[in-house]
């Protein structure tokens, strides 16, 4: 047999020995170089902050009549996500009111005026010593404007304040038929000044000129004759003319009414009323009431203070008079234009219903083509809920109590003076 040299076993376990010295001293650079190809450059990776404040270079103002600040934010290419928090702002901090000096002497700096800021000074003198502040006080103004939360699935409008912001009267629940609720009404039509505005879908022409043929119209300009263009009732007025009402097809005006979202309301909050409801104003709509007393504003005899519908065959029942102008939609079913008759939401197979104010009574429901030119008013109410989102007060200034001034301090600063500033009192924030 042929003898091959091998390894004996202490030489096996001196190798193994040597290789794992090796790969022990090799560690870190076999680690550091596995970091280094997994390791990823975030420099290229950036957020942006954007604050609404016209004096920000990246916010382009929007010039706006209603005097609010309007911000066009232009997002860089390349963005994948955007953010935004939206607060109403509180009133700032007030400066220092109501403080003295004692020691013989009294200064008094309130601020009686929360807008104007107020100084007044006290000349130290040789003589004078033990200098104290019995009193500091600080507070902040008012709370920002009202905004409204309609994100709840119940509740109601409470009174008129409530339907203010949106040029709407307040039509308790009594008034808005059987199991009916609070609602705000839209005081003016669809398309008018100061009404809810036409939806972005919907093709707007001159009555007596243009004409239309799809299904969202409008129509603006003369749509009444004859008609009046203002009147007075008992001492109650209107100057909502009865001769130049908007008037759309039930389409453009159920898709204006439910993408209209003023003052912080969403869109689908607003609707067109339900048959219901507008049974509940003809039931009431001849109530000679004082606006005052808010028992009803559905009344026709209170003017601007009221509802505002108009009459299709007299002025002389507390209404303007706003008869149908035929041949002056054109484009509408009939080329007619009939801005007192107002369009509810109720479908009725392939028609759709409306109601009149005729001789002070709303008639109705009649039944009519949805490409007819009628009046429209937008309805909030019923199924939201309004809350109040007012912005907090401003945080109060500090509060100081029997403060003494060191002595060394009033020493070495003779001829100086001590000065007592009443800083004007923040503004109350604008509403979210």
């Amino acid at each position: 047999m042929k003898r091959q040299k091998a390894f004996t076993l202490a030489e096996l376990l001196v190798a193994i020995l040597i290789i794992a010295v090796l790969l022990t001293l090799l560690a870190p650079v076999i680690s550091k170089r596995r970091k280094d190809t997994i390791s990823i450059n975030m420099s290229n990776y950036k957020s942006q902050l954007f604050l609404f404040d016209k004096n920000n270079p990246l916010c382009q103002e929007i010039p706006s009549t209603t005097n609010k600040i309007k911000c066009l934010f232009t997002a860089p290419s390349g963005v994948s996500e955007l953010g935004a928090i939206a607060v109403s702002g509180g009133g700032g901090g007030a400066g220092a009111t109501q403080p003295s000096i004692e020691y013989g002497k009294k200064l008094t700096v309130a601020n009686a005026t929360p807008k104007t800021s107020k100084t007044q000074e006290l000349t130290i003198t040789s003589g004078m010593s033990n200098v104290t502040v019995s009193e500091l006080i600080g507070s902040g103004a008012g709370g920002g404007g009202g905004s409204w939360d309609s994100s709840s699935s119940s509740g109601a409008p409470t009174s008129q304040a409530d339907c203010d912001p949106y040029n709407a009267m307040f039509i308790r629940a009594k008034y808005n038929g059987t199991g009916g609720k609070n609602l705000c009404v839209t005081k003016y039509n669809v398309g008018d000044t100061n009404g809810p505005t036409i939806a972005s879908s919907t093709t707007t022409v001159t009555a007596g000129s243009g004409s239309c043929s799809a299904n969202e119209c409008c129509w603006r300009g003369t749509t009444a004759s004859p008609c009046t263009a203002s009147g007075s009732w008992s001492g109650h007025s209107t100057s909502y003319s009865g001769c130049n009402r908007t008037v759309c097809t039930w389409y453009a005006a159920n898709a204006s009414c439910q993408s209209w979202a003023p003052n912080g309301t969403s869109a689908g909050d607003w609707r067109l009323p339900t048959q219901n409801e507008m049974k509940g104003w003809a039931n009431n709509i001849n109530e000679n009431t004082d606006w005052a007393t808010n028992i009803s504003q559905v009344s026709t005899y209170l003017g601007s203070d009221g509802l505002q519908l108009c009459d299709y065959s007299s002025s002389s029942h507390g209404s303007v008079r706003c008869n149908s102008h035929y041949y002056n939609c054109y484009g509408a079913h009939g080329d007619g234009c009939n801005p007192s008759y107002v369009w509810s939401a109720t479908p009725k197979g392939s028609y759709y219903d409306y109601y009149y104010l005729s001789v002070g009574t709303v008639v109705g429901p009649y039944s009519g083509y949805p490409r007819s030119a009628n009046s429209a008013r937008c309805v909030l109410g019923g199924s939201q809920t309004l809350t109040a989102l007012s912005g907090g007060g401003g945080g109060a200034g500090a509060y100081v109590k029997n403060y003494q001034i060191p002595n060394d301090v009033i020493s070495s600063n003779i001829g100086g003076k001590i000065k007592l500033f009443s800083a004007a009192g923040g503004s109350g924030g604008s509403s979210a």
